[in-house]
């Protein structure tokens, strides 16, 4: 257990304008689970990506196994025995699921040639060891984005490697199959191999890890035994300073009814009905799978309602297309804002600016100077760091690129604010920000409907709390010292009007 598996040493990479890594250290035993946190931005990801060859470091030096070893590209790491999951999944979205589980690798073959019913088997073993159910058939492009997730895991388990880097693996997973992830963790260790774990959750970090290294502003901080060091001082290690953030009370909500829906039905979801007043922060609980996501889905009109209608400040819309709903007021910040929310390879003003075109257009002309005026004024509301609006929005930190989401939905100044899982990757700094944004904007008298898997969250933002339950419509209950127990029953307990 004392021979490093991994040993990084002063390792740095810098972007334009970003010092991502300043001479990083970190040493990984064998045999172990090694945590690396820091907030967004710290160079978590920036290392990683440089030791599977996808980026260049400036300096530095990678030592496995004892061994100076230079990662020149992908290859090279595959050689060396290491495999990735990365934050972007990088799958192929009309390849089905057992042929993504080997993108990368050598193909499985019978008598010499590829099969593709021994490739359907292996893929199979692995998520049969993993203990969930993807159908492996199914192009990638139709699988939710928890099954997403497991065919990426899926995939570096597939590698066989002696040191997997799990970039934030867990974020879309429902608790059992993180449990099932744990599992597998587990195995490795005791198979001798090492794991680097990647995520903000910390709790997850002080119950899987051995040793902790935190990054912050591209340094290594320090590094830890996990039993020496508790949450408190991990985040204050993250901030450098103890976090200081108390959830201003919230008033009563007393406004005019800014939404209503009434009787709203869509695929495996309805009939709904329900009304949030201007101001108001409306949870939709339940479990995943419950139809949370579809609903906003429906308000949105990225998928089409089979009944009922939906009112904002009085107007009733029958149907809605994405289009018409940001006409009526109606935003939405997804869930997945890699693939659903951001054109990566586009600048900053663009991907802040495009839900406000009409704002910063005429005659066919961009007033560019307008632009950049309202987006550095955003930019300063969602406290976006970044090197300046014309950088490629896909070299922020994953904080960062929510904040743009964010700034983009306060310049097109919605009247209904649709937020599926609104934090999801984030950093405990940058989460309690965003609080900050969501509170202000109901300030404003925004209605807002808030998805989120994360009990306290939920509980810390929302007013009230409407509960779905395999579609169906069950309990609306006030926010008010409801525990967990409490919410997982309501969760549980489907439609309360028989």
């Amino acid at each position: 257990m004392n021979e490093s598996a991994v040993k990084v040493s002063a390792m740095s990479k810098t972007y334009p304008g970003i010092r991502a890594l300043n001479h990083v250290s970190l040493s990984v035993r064998t045999g172990s689970v090694h945590g690396l946190v820091g907030e967004n931005g710290a160079g978590k990801s920036t290392l990683i990506r440089c030791l599977a060859g996808v980026t260049k470091a400036d300096a530095g030096e990678v030592r496995l196994n004892g061994e100076l070893t230079e990662i020149r590209n992908a290859a090279d790491a595959r050689q060396a025995g290491l495999a990735f999951i990365h934050q972007e999944l990088n799958l192929i979205e009309y390849f089905s699921a057992a042929e993504n589980v080997f993108l990368g690798h050598s193909l499985p073959k019978r008598f010499g040639l590829y099969s593709r019913r021994a490739l359907g088997e292996r893929a199979r073993a692995i998520f049969d060891a993993l203990e969930v159910k993807v159908p492996l058939d199914e192009p990638i492009k139709y699988l939710t984005p928890g099954q997403r997730a497991m065919v990426a895991i899926a995939r570096a388990f597939a590698a066989e490697a002696t040191i997997y880097f799990m970039d934030e693996p867990a974020t879309a997973l429902t608790d059992r199959e993180k449990g099932h992830l744990f599992a597998m963790i587990e195995r490795l260790v005791g198979d001798n191999r090492s794991v680097v774990y990647v995520t903000h959750n910390l709790d997850d970090i002080l119950r899987i890890s051995d040793e902790i290294t935190v990054l912050r502003d591209g340094q290594t901080v320090g590094q830890w035994n996990t039993p020496d060091i508790n949450k408190d001082l991990l985040i204050a290690a993250m901030i450098g300073e103890e976090l200081q953030w108390e959830p201003t009370p919230r008033p009563e909500v007393t406004g005019e009814s800014r939404l209503s829906v009434t009787g709203i039905c869509g695929p495996g979801v309805g009939p709904v009905s329900f009304s949030v007043k201007a101001g108001e922060i409306l949870g939709i609980g339940g479990l995943v799978g419950s139809g949370r996501s579809t609903l906003l889905h429906m308000l949105l009109g990225a998928v089409p309602l089979e009944a009922g209608g939906i009112e904002v400040d009085g107007v009733r819309y029958d149907s809605l297309s994405p289009p018409a709903a940001l006409r009526a007021g109606i935003v939405l910040i997804p869930e997945e804002r890699r693939s659903q929310g951001l054109a990566l390879n586009r600048s900053v003003l663009e991907n802040a600016i495009v839900g406000s075109l009409n704002r910063f257009s005429s005659k066919g002309f961009m007033k560019y100077r307008d632009a950049q005026a309202e987006v550095l004024q955003a930019g300063g509301q969602v406290k976006l760091k970044t090197a300046g609006f014309d950088s490629p929005i896909k070299i922020l930190s994953g904080g960062n690129q929510q904040k743009v989401l964010f700034g983009r939905a306060l310049l097109a100044e919605p009247k209904v604010l649709l937020l599926d899982e609104p934090t999801k990757g984030v950093d405990v700094g940058a989460r309690h920000e965003i609080y900050e944004v969501i509170r202000e904007l109901a300030a404003t008298g925004v209605a807002i409907l808030l998805v989120s898997s994360d009990f306290e969250e939920v509980l810390t933002l929302c007013d009230r709390l409407l509960f779905l339950h395999e579609g169906r419509q069950g309990q609306t209950v006030v926010n008010a010292n409801i525990g967990q127990e409490e919410y997982l029953t309501f969760c549980y307990e489907g439609d309360t009007s028989e």
